[in-house]
């Protein structure tokens, strides 16, 4: 598994299951699909004919290729990695409009989720145990972060980077832009309710009047429990977590505006309806913190989070926005 950006201590593993005893006799299929870069992707469709499934397996494994071939940095001649190495690229639709995302979301979080940050994240995943950066060798690297140094033109195709050395990095929405669209071709096969698990963030869809789904998130203390459960009809469901990968200052999980590593928040579980959007807010508002992140979700239309966060007695606590009350409850 690839992990990247600040999606480095990433929750994996979130329980999904449906909310009524009598769906456990519908039809349920899953296969496990994934990426050609690693990025593990788990389907399942409820109530559908086995064939046609397959086949729409086979057209979502290609739209996935595909998107990633496109936008992810890491993958040889994809748009951003020409543009990476020659300072502009011409670029396909897709990753233009990814790019217009990414820079939307970096205004409307002040800085707080920026995929310019390649150049820092390196440094921290380069540290070891000690997680020590010399402060001019960080200065240095910061002076290739922010997104106003990403430049695009429509109507050229172009994505430009203003200095030399500028490094891109999308682990921190990538998941929910390939989820976004493999989730299309299922519905474009007629599928109606279904999962798309992408390693533990996870995009969900139903028809009317059909029950919520119940998604566990992990207990961040205790590996392979559950802390609360969320109870969710359709939407995307992604989390920003400070475990499974930390040193001893804290996660590899940065803050772009001051190159620091965020070390405030245990977990951070975002549910919207652009899977995108929720990949980049749990970033985010993980980076911002208890109170200026949840301050944003709670700004936010269709956006609501739950953040988790140490209790300063070994314990952990929970606060979530107002538009899931009585939808998150406390794991049995």
């Amino acid at each position: 598994m690839n992990l990247s950006q600040w999606k480095t201590c990433a929750l994996v593993g979130l329980l999904v299951f449906s909310s009524a005893a009598c769906r456990d006799t519908v039809a349920k299929q899953e296969r496990r699909i994934g990426t050609e870069s690693g990025l593990p992707i788990l389907v399942t469709a409820f109530d559908f004919g086995e064939q046609r499934f397959e086949d729409a397996l086979v057209e979502a494994k290609l739209a996935a290729d595909r998107i990633e071939g496109l936008v992810s940095p890491k993958v040889k001649n994809s748009d951003l990695a020409r543009a990476m190495e020659g300072g502009t690229a011409v670029v396909s639709p897709e990753t233009l409009q990814v790019m217009e995302k990414v820079q939307e979301l970096c205004t409307s979080t002040e800085g707080a989720f920026d995929v310019t940050i390649g150049p820092v994240l390196d440094l921290w995943l380069s540290t070891g145990p000690k997680g020590q950066i010399p402060e001019a060798v960080l200065k240095d690297a910061m002076d290739k972060v922010g997104c106003q140094l990403v430049k695009t033109s429509r109507t050229k195709s172009l994505v430009s980077l203003e200095k030399a050395g500028m490094r891109l990095e999308l682990g921190g929405i990538i998941r929910g832009i390939v989820g976004e669209e493999v989730k299309k071709v299922l519905q474009k096969y007629g599928i109606t309710r279904g999962i798309v698990d992408l390693d533990g963030d996870i995009l969900l869809f139903s028809g009317k009047g059909d029950p919520e789904f119940k998604v566990g998130i992990n207990h961040p203390l205790k590996p392979g429990t559950h802390y609360a459960v969320l109870s969710i009809a359709e939407g995307a469901v992604m989390t920003t977590a400070c475990y499974g990968n930390a040193t001893e200052a804290g996660c590899n999980i940065v803050d772009p505006r001051s190159g620091k590593v965020s070390t405030s928040l245990l977990s951070v579980t975002v549910t919207a309806r652009d899977a995108a959007a929720a990949d980049a807010y749990s970033t985010a508002f993980f980076v911002l913190g208890a109170d200026e992140g949840f301050a944003l979700a709670k700004s936010l239309p269709e956006v609501e989070a739950v953040f988790l966060m140490s209790d300063g007695a070994g314990g952990v606590t929970m606060k979530a926005t107002p538009g899931l009350k009585d939808r998150v409850t406390l794991a049995q």
